[in-house]
């Protein structure tokens, strides 16, 4: 048996799902690090490992506010597991695009792995992806966008930077 019983471990998941449900909408991704302990760290694969709970909210707000991020306002989990001996919660997260106007879909999954500190506060967060995957999603949700006229300025530059607009 870990330090952390089931329940508790299972209700810290349950809490992020719902603070990140609230975040989507908004865009107030500064209110993310608050899941957090003050020492924490955070390693997402792309943008690099951050150190502490206002590091994480730096990464966390710069990301999110900019293309492809400010456009991915839906997160939810397909599954989770709680590994209790451990305190930690392993997921697979599903990070899906805005609708560009026609119902389509446009999403990429990730692994996190949750590393429980207690206090209903993670000690670590860690991703993993395929950014092949992301960067097919965001491909074809930038070009369906501009076949429908709502592709955004900032996605607009994004895919002429990729290559991917004419």
């Amino acid at each position: 048996m870990g330090q952390w019983s089931r329940d508790e471990l299972q209700s810290m998941f349950d809490h992020h799902l719902r603070v990140v449900d609230d975040i989507g909408p908004t865009g107030d991704w500064a209110k993310y690090a608050d899941l957090f302990a003050e020492d924490a760290t955070y390693i997402e694969p792309t943008y690099g490992t951050f150190e502490g709970r206002e590091a994480i909210r730096g990464s966390m707000v710069k990301t999110m506010s900019e293309f492809p991020g400010v456009e991915m306002p839906h997160y939810f989990s397909n599954w989770h597991v709680v590994d209790e001996e451990h305190g930690w919660v392993i997921c697979e997260l599903v990070n899906r695009m805005k609708d560009p106007g026609d119902g389509s879909i446009w999403e990429a999954t990730n692994i996190s792995i949750f590393r429980y500190a207690g206090d209903n506060r993670w000690a670590n967060e860690e991703d993993v992806y395929n950014p092949m995957q992301f960067m097919l999603a965001i491909q074809g949700y930038v070009q369906r966008s501009k076949e429908l006229g709502s592709l955004s300025p900032a996605a607009q530059t994004f895919g002429k930077n990729m290559g991917w607009l004419g």
